[in-house]
């Protein structure tokens, strides 16, 4: 609780001796412990690491009575990151970082669950991020093998220069996001990296996307050259936009509706889209409209 000013003191087991930073009160949490945020916005100098099997929540069925916000609009790194089989986050809306190639160059702006299966983010609201020029990370989450339960990705999201997922990653074969919305993120990207670049919103690699909604939502390639990296010319290639694409793993009981898509050519245009070593089952698309860049330009979307 922020609002201890006289209080704290470990190991933080009421409200009178409540910590008044998350990270103390997790650093001192024993195995199967629940850290439990008071009402209030928080702001965060350094991302919350938790590497311990403990449940971090904010108010039970509110998940807008705790907001979790950078003290400077680039994070180094996300804003929270779980490390430990078995930790879990709930109840908590994180708000407003950006980050660029500079930070975070592997991670989500808004989380990463790294490594560790039975990590679990259920139950929380990312909001307003955005990677700026980043090439390796989505604005939202980053999910190595944990879960993603019940959470709603929103407002802006401003690829700039990036060419990686706008709101979601997902590797492992344990990886689950199940019953999630995303609704009414803009996002381009350039081609970076060619046919293989991730110009999408949710982008699996293993596992399952289940039950996720997007919904009035826009994606594009953006710009077809990359000027600032030497040697390399990207003029000429036809990057895909997409909000669902599964390299490999399965997409089930997914819907994409009420989206605009905007690529070079219209090979490269799908709502949901899959590779030979992904599964598609029991979708529905509809309402969506694509439209055809020209060449070298830049979307409108």
């Amino acid at each position: 609780d922020p609002a201890n000013t006289s209080g704290a003191a470990a190991p933080y087991t009421t409200e009178e001796m409540a910590a008044t930073n998350i990270q103390d009160a997790v650093d001192v949490a024993g195995n199967g412990a629940t850290v439990k945020i008071a009402r209030g916005t928080y702001e965060l100098a350094y991302p919350v690491v938790v590497k311990k099997p403990i449940a971090v929540e904010g108010v039970v069925g509110d998940i807008a009575a705790v907001t979790l916000t950078p003290q400077d609009i680039k994070v180094n790194g996300s804003l929270f990151v779980l490390n430990a089989t078995g930790a879990s986050v709930s109840y908590l809306t994180l708000k407003g970082a950006r980050a660029n190639r500079s930070f975070a160059p592997l991670g989500g702006v808004g989380a990463s669950l790294n490594n560790t299966e039975a990590n679990v983010i259920r139950f929380c609201r990312f909001t307003d991020f955005s990677d700026g020029d980043g090439w390796a990370l989505p604005a939202g989450v980053r999910n190595d093998g944990g879960q993603v339960l019940d959470c709603t990705f929103d407002s802006q999201y401003d690829q700039g220069d990036a060419c990686n997922p706008a709101v979601y990653w997902q590797s492992g074969a344990a990886a689950l996001i199940d019953r999630c919305t995303i609704i009414g993120i803009r996002a381009t990207s350039m081609c970076c990296q060619g046919a293989n670049s991730r110009s999408t919103f949710v982008y699996i690699e293993g596992g399952t996307a289940r039950n996720v909604l997007v919904g009035k939502c826009a994606v594009s390639t953006g710009k077809y050259t990359k000027e600032n990296v030497p040697g390399q010319s990207y003029s000429n290639l036809a990057v895909p936009a997409t909000f669902i694409y599964a390299k490999s793993g399965l997409i089930e009981n997914c819907s994409v509706v009420d989206c605009t898509l905007a690529s070079k050519s219209t090979d490269r245009l799908a709502a949901i889209k899959h590779d030979s070593a992904g599964v598609v089952r029991n979708c529905f698309a509809g309402g969506n409209v694509c439209t055809v860049q020209p060449d070298g330009g830049e979307s409108t979307v």
